[in-house]
């Protein structure tokens, strides 16, 4: 699994000695030992650099291809309308608005 996100060479390494975006992969490793089918990535990019979002999102982008569905809880919208095929938006709990990323991006609502 860490194999998986990039961690290979880390392997020995305790978790304290691993940077922000090392962290977020170790998180997506232990999350795919279950093999799951639904895979809910909770603010996986928050507090990382644009470089860093792309390496998270390539990886949920493979682990989409092989047919891992992911379920993106997340503020950063760029990735969010580059990743989605589906999106969901709430404000206050309340379901404002759903749809393609093109037809959230026209929203006013949103």
């Amino acid at each position: 699994m860490l194999a998986s996100v990039g961690l290979a060479n880390r392997i020995s390494d305790p978790s304290e000695d691993l940077s922000q975006l090392e962290l977020r992969k170790l998180e997506l490793a232990r999350a795919l030992v279950g093999n799951p089918k639904v895979l809910i990535a909770d603010e996986a990019m928050a507090g990382l650099s644009e470089e860093e979002i792309d390496e998270v999102l390539a990886i949920l982008f493979a682990l989409n291809k092989s047919g891992v569905a992911v379920i993106m809880i997340e503020h950063i919208m760029h990735a969010v309308m580059r990743f989605s095929q589906r999106i969901v938006c709430f404000e206050t709990g309340q379901l404002i608005a759903s749809g393609t990323s093109s037809e959230i991006a026209n929203n006013s609502l949103v």
